[in-house]
């Protein structure tokens, strides 16, 4: 059964899009997981860490017709459906006409083809999150451990359990901890406090901060790409074990 991940926060600045990257690229070529990365954020920049700036069509083009088999690009040994600054014209529209299943109706079938989507959605609980949503079989949260996204994750759990009434079969059965530093008694407090609200649905270890991840985006790439000897390529490796575990028991279940 595909997995069909939407990686959510409506706080920005918290790693979420490069805990998406890495985990789409260390599916692909680690693990050899069929992976698709969706790309539904206006500022594209999923598309650019993942390669993926030249695609001739994106997720845009599905949107308004296009075959979605026919619009995901290859970027490094990892099937994307890119975005651009155009989707911004497409939320318009589907803010406009309270369009909540576009996402969905137009992926159709080719999601069946992946052991896993992954959709990096915007940094909001906006129209184009909610199409993900109701796209999705799964909300995975991504936060740093201080205080304020902490009071933040009750209106991600409230927006998910309203979600819930019109996909049923969503579950908020992921969170992941990133730009986490162990020095600080604050994250350590904030990573206990969720793991008491969340138990298995946290998905461990905590990535840590790091320059060379700042470095790999700038270059448009990932860190297993740019800097492979970076110490934080442990932290995605070990979390992406953790990923398929977590997500491949709950297939069986």
């Amino acid at each position: 059964m595909t997995k069909i991940i939407a990686f959510i926060n409506h706080k920005g600045g918290v790693g979420k899009t490069t805990v998406c990257a890495h985990l789409a690229y260390s599916l692909a070529h680690h693990h050899q997981k069929r992976v698709l990365a969706i790309d539904f954020d206006t500022q594209a920049n999923l598309t650019e860490i993942l390669g993926a700036i030249e695609a001739p069509r994106t997720i845009t083009d599905v949107l308004n017709g296009e075959s979605a088999a026919s619009c995901v690009y290859d970027a490094n040994g990892v099937s994307v459906l890119a975005s651009s600054i155009e989707l911004a014209n497409t939320e318009y529209d589907l803010t406009a006409n309270n369009t909540q299943n576009a996402l969905k109706a137009v992926l159709g079938d080719v999601v069946q083809q992946y052991d896993f989507v992954l959709i990096d959605c915007p940094p909001s609980l906006g129209m184009l999150t909610v199409n993900a949503m109701q796209a999705a079989t799964d909300v995975c949260v991504v936060s740093n451990a201080e205080y304020l996204s902490l009071r933040g994750m009750t209106n991600i759990v409230t927006v998910v359990e309203q979600m819930r009434l019109y996909n049923t079969a969503l579950e908020l059965s992921g969170v992941v901890i990133s730009h986490y530093d162990t020095r600080k008694s604050v994250n350590r407090e904030v990573l206990e406090q969720l793991r008491e609200t969340f138990k298995d649905r946290v998905i461990t270890p905590p990535v840590r901060s790091a320059v060379a991840v700042v470095e790999a985006s700038s270059h448009g790439g990932t860190v297993f790409q740019i800097r492979p000897n970076a110490d934080v390529v442990n932290d995605f490796q070990a979390l992406t074990t953790s990923f398929i575990k977590h997500y491949e028991k709950q297939t069986r279940q």
